[in-house]
């Protein structure tokens, strides 16, 4: 926390002046808001991903959990790879921007769903049956993500592919 504390002042301290080089001070106006808000957006996305991350491994007893053994990167990118494809055969544009998110939390949380489901299908949501229903899952929408790619005509191809590598 020291370490983020000193990285925030520094951040929220160091001036590029016009042709000047580097200086020490405090930015004024604009720049010293978006300084700020961009310092408190991430610490509000750190905490969001570690209460995630620590949520995680207290439902699966594992401190090495992560969202791809329970399938959700698989399922988002399933359900963005399909509904590009959707668009792609209708003859719309292809989904972009903030068009992809509801695509993709609606393929995570299907996704999510299964794995659920088939963990629950043994007798109760064990951790190792919730693992192994969560990579089958994964594993599922990954090659239907594949398939739905290769579906694509090649100009739109590039597009999800640059999207599903982040």
């Amino acid at each position: 926390l020291a370490a983020l504390a000193g990285a925030m002042a520094a951040r929220r301290r160091i001036v590029r002046g016009a042709g000047e080089g580097l200086t020490v001070g405090w930015p004024g106006g604009t720049i010293g808001d978006i300084r700020l808000h961009s310092c408190a957006a991430g610490l509000a996305a750190g905490a969001a991903l570690g209460g995630a991350g620590a949520l995680l491994q207290a439902l699966l007893r594992n401190p090495l959990a992560s969202p791809f053994v329970l399938g959700v990167p698989g399922g988002a990118g399933c359900g963005v790879a399909l509904a590009a494809l959707a668009a792609a055969l209708a003859g719309a544009a292809a989904p972009h921007g903030a068009a992809r998110t509801l695509p993709a939390t609606g393929g995570a949380a299907a996704a999510l769903g299964a794995g659920l489901r088939l963990a629950g299908r043994a007798g109760g949501t064990d951790p190792t049956m919730l693992i192994l229903g969560g990579v089958i899952v994964g594993a599922i929408a990954a090659a239907l993500a594949t398939v739905a790619e290769s579906l694509l005509p090649p100009d739109r191809r590039g597009i999800l592919v640059g999207w599903m590598h982040g």
